[in-house]
């Protein structure tokens, strides 16, 4: 009998009987397949099944005939229950599940002694079966993003376990026996709600990866001083405090790549951290975004750097941002591979003099803090592309910032800068420039603006009849003004009235539909509050024989018409009568747009439906006694 592999070709929802031979491999992915239908008697010898992307709600029982399966991927079906007929495929190695509505695992499947690889990722699980540990062979679990409350004791029997994710759940502790496991290398206990780590750890020695981000821990136990192989350690937003590390950390994890602290409250570094020589990438800031901050200090509490800092001469990426750093170690440029800095929102007043030695640096980070000057060689940081200087104190720039040719980004917002830097002479890469907020004496239309234009691809001719002729927005280019320098700084420029913007069209259309109001002062009151000295500088004669010549208009005549006079010889208002119908109440009537052509409304069909009625306030009832003294 000749066996082969075959990839079936089938369509929608059937598939077709293999005759002939015998299948080893046979992928059906993502052919929207409700039924699974294979010939038992062709598929004896198959090994390797791959039915994910289709629309199984359940497996069939044939499946107990498949006793030398290997590989089964089903991700991204409908399954709810596995059958217990999965006891039979005593061969399976590898059990993929990822993407289905799975609230449960079968206890059945624990028989599968031969399986060292589960991934059951992206279910509704709330547990795992009590007799997970009789799976001997299984190396990698994978769980997350599941509802898992608990994780069952048999976990930590699983001796040959080397790979454990189950992040994205909801699990509070890990069971007391986990330090027990000693084969793992890679663990990832992110975004659960565990508050405290095993005592002791056999799998230390060996660990690798270690991710425990956007847990409640507050203590680093012991073991963290026995990771000689760790190469990850990410524990970012949790509630660490102090200065949570062993003294020998950088002297024992010498092989940490990557450090991630960011977003606790740390307020020192351990002395040995300077010997961390492979060190490419460290976060110690905020884990907000950008525009999410709003101001306040999310990062950690550090107000220095320990000794030897400089000594980190793999390190790529430094993430400082919102600390209370208030200055930098001396040989801080020492960092010869840095290439990305952020020390935004810190207390730092001075660089040191060893900062232009970052000659690979491309991206700076400096915003809001109390930096006065820069160094005079700064601009020997010529492959820098991005630098960012806002809300600081500097009043001038150093002669050496005419070498930033390559700068792309610069953001001088809210300094102390009195003119425009001759700089921006020769910057001619600039594609963002912003120097608003400063101490220039000019006219804000006289700063010069640097900003994105959006720059379309050619239209394809043979596609001019139909929506794929429309233009796309594949990258963009930059428009820049050109820049004056001939302006006299020195004059003093009279306060500009700005002229009266145009209404939003679309912003009033959306503000009529939402039945909204939109405003803007009235230029023509302002005006007449302007004049209103000469009002009251007239003689009172003059201004009676005005206010007769304006007879029952009851307007002065040079005010505006909607400043009315008052009208001493008017009855008098019957607040009485008015009173009986309550101050809050007033008449609720929908009445249809206007149905001539209008610029925002639209004229309803008759199977439009009627707009609500606006509701009523809570203070639709008069208290008794409320308007007693009302006279």
């Amino acid at each position: 009998m000749e066996c082969c592999t075959v990839e079936m070709e089938v369509q929608k929802k059937t598939i077709q009987k293999l005759n002939g031979s015998s299948v080893i491999k046979l992928d059906l992915e993502f052919k929207d397949l409700t039924i699974l239908q294979i010939d038992v008697e062709n598929s004896r010898l198959l090994e390797d099944l791959r039915i994910s992307g289709n629309l199984f709600e359940s497996l069939p029982d044939f499946f107990e005939n498949l006793t030398r399966l290997k590989i089964l991927h089903a991700n991204e079906n409908k399954l709810v229950i596995l059958p217990d007929s999965f006891k039979h495929l005593v061969n399976l190695e590898d059990l993929q599940l990822i993407g289905n509505q799975l609230v449960e695992l079968n206890p059945s499947i624990c028989c599968l002694v031969s399986l060292k690889k589960i991934v059951v990722d992206e279910n509704l699980l709330t547990s795992l079966p009590a007799e997970i540990g009789h799976m001997k062979n299984l190396r990698i679990l994978e769980a997350c993003y599941n509802k898992i409350q608990k994780l069952p004791d048999g976990l930590c029997d699983l001796e040959n376990l080397t790979v454990l994710n189950i992040s994205n759940n909801e699990i509070k502790c890990l069971p007391s026996e986990f330090g027990t496991l000693a084969s793992l290398n890679y663990i990832d206990i992110s975004d659960n709600k565990i508050n405290i780590l095993p005592d002791s750890f056999k799998s230390a020695p060996i660990l690798e990866r270690f991710y425990a981000n956007s847990n409640h821990i507050c203590i680093l136990p012991e073991w963290f001083a026995m990771l000689p192989k760790i190469t990850i350690l990410l524990m970012r937003d949790n509630w660490l405090q102090g200065n949570p590390f062993p003294d020998n950390f950088g002297e024992v994890s010498v092989s940490l790549q990557r450090f991630d602290f960011a977003g606790n409250s740390i307020t020192k570094l351990p002395s040995s951290f300077g010997r961390l020589v492979n060190l490419e990438y460290v976060h110690l800031g905020s884990v907000i975004g950008q525009l999410e901050r709003r101001g306040f200090q999310n990062g950690n509490w550090i107000p220095e750097l320990s000794e030897g800092f400089g000594n980190l001469v793999s390190l790529t990426e430094l993430h400082l941002d919102e600390n209370r750093l208030n200055c930098l170690p001396d040989d801080f440029g020492s960092l010869c591979s840095l290439e990305e800095v952020d020390l935004c929102q810190n207390m730092i007043h001075v660089l040191p003099k060893s900062f232009s030695k970052l000659r690979k640096l491309r991206k700076c980070l400096l915003s809001q803090n109390h930096l006065e000057y820069l160094p005079n060689d700064f601009g020997e940081l010529q492959a820098l592309r991005e630098l960012r200087l806002d809300n600081n104190e500097i009043t001038e720039l150093p002669v050496s910032f005419d070498k930033l040719t390559d700068l792309m980004y610069l953001d001088l917002f809210c300094n102390k800068l009195t003119s425009i830097p001759t700089c921006l002479k020769v910057m001619n890469k600039l594609i963002g420039l912003d120097i608003d907020e400063n101490c220039m004496k000019m006219s804000i239309n006289d700063i010069p603006k640097i900003f994105r234009g959006n720059k379309y691809a050619e239209r394809n001719p043979d596609f001019s009849n139909n929506w794929r002729g429309k233009k796309r927005a594949d990258h963009f280019e930059p428009v820049i003004e050109e820049v004056s320098f001939s302006h006299d700084e020195t004059k003093e420029v009279e306060e500009e009235v700005q002229e009266e913007a145009e209404w939003n069209t679309h912003a009033l259309e959306h503000a009529v539909r939402q039945g909204m109001a939109m405003w803007r002062k009235s230029t023509q009151y302002s005006k007449y509050r302007e004049n209103s000295d000469s009002y009251e500088e007239e003689d009172e004669d003059e201004y009676d024989e005005e206010e007769e010549k304006c007879g029952d208009d009851n307007e002065v005549e040079g005010a505006p018409s909607n400043v009315i006079i008052c009208d001493n010889n008017a009855e008098p208002e019957n607040w009485e009568d008015e009173l009986d119908t309550g101050p809050y109440e007033r008449e609720y009537n929908y009445v249809y747009p206007n149905p001539e052509p209008s610029r925002f409304f639209f004229i309803p069909a008759e199977d439009h439906p009627m707009c609500l009625q606006l509701g009523r306030t809570l203070f639709n009832d008069n208290q008794p006694g409320q308007f007693e003294d009302a006279e």
